[in-house]
């Protein structure tokens, strides 16, 4: 069955455009901010899909699995996923994550992702070393 924007969550739009590693100029306002548990700091969305891009460089079959999505409250949405893939070693890369959506009148304006930093080690390691 396919979605259409009206009945989907903004996480979950948030999440397909992540998959696909292109931003959705019509998902966002220019200036949403997107902030992970791990740092603490507000980056640009655009930033977030750099930093996909980046991981694709290294974990060509990286994936956001087993997504479940659901309204949270008035222009609020959170999708749950696993983060998955292949490292390098052949060892399997597999992240359960959190992503928290805020929206104005429709667009994302701020996103915030919770993960384990003991489970994103392995991948934090090859994107910094």
């Amino acid at each position: 069955m396919t979605s259409t924007t009206t009945d989907r969550t903004a996480a979950a739009r948030m999440i397909d455009a992540f998959q696909a590693g292109v931003p959705d100029p019509d998902l966002c306002l220019p200036d949403a901010t997107a902030w992970h548990n791990f740092d603490e700091v507000d980056l640009a969305i655009a930033d977030s899909f750099a930093m996909i891009s980046a991981i694709l460089g290294v974990v060509p079959d990286f994936r956001f699995d087993d997504r479940r999505h659901h309204q949270a409250g008035e222009g609020v949405s959170v999708a749950q996923y696993t983060l998955t893939g292949t490292l390098p070693d052949g060892s399997a890369l597999r992240i359960p994550a959190c992503l928290v959506v805020f929206e104005t009148d429709g667009k994302v304006r701020r996103i915030e992702e919770y993960l384990d930093m003991a489970q994103l080690a392995p991948l934090a390691a090859l994107l910094t070393g």
